[in-house]
């Protein structure tokens, strides 16, 4: 009795850790599009390990508002996003640390000057693309803890 209770803590102990220890967090993403036209805007997302090997590769249609991509499992490690919409004429690019799990927040915006003043108040349009007689700015940020709103 005593040994099968040593075999089994020298076997099973070893395999708890080890299947701790190889758990990947997995990047939540989440887009808001504020296009005043109100038409749906392609965005890619790459996500590239910076000790290289193959980029993941997610490239949604995204709707006006907001709405969340299908979360993917990463390994830990230090990681570049870049995300582009409006066939790459707009984009972003971020580094990021994960080591747990990340919710990344992309923000699209597109509007003409007049509007965005009026909405926003003074914005640097420098910051901007020009689009069709349009301003589009993309932005990203990450949270390692899901926001309370979101369910």
């Amino acid at each position: 009795m005593l040994k099968s209770i040593s075999y089994l803590l020298w076997v099973v102990i070893p395999i708890l850790f080890t299947s701790c220890s190889s758990s990947r967090p997995t990047a939540w993403v989440i887009v808001n599009n504020q296009n005043s036209e109100g038409k749906p805007v392609e965005m890619t997302l790459v996500c590239k390990n910076e000790k290289g090997g193959n980029p993941i590769l997610t490239k949604q249609l995204i709707k006006p508002g907001l709405q969340s991509f299908p979360g993917f499992s990463i390994k830990k490690g230090k990681y570049e996003f870049a995300v582009t919409a409006n066939n790459n004429l707009v984009g972003c690019s971020k580094f990021a640390m994960v080591d747990s799990d990340r919710w990344i927040f992309i923000s699209y915006i597109q509007s003409d000057s007049v509007k965005l003043n009026k909405s926003y108040g003074y914005w640097d349009l420098t910051a901007f693309t020009r689009i069709n007689h349009e301003y589009a700015g993309l932005d990203m940020f990450f949270q390692n803890r899901k926001p309370a709103n979101l369910n």
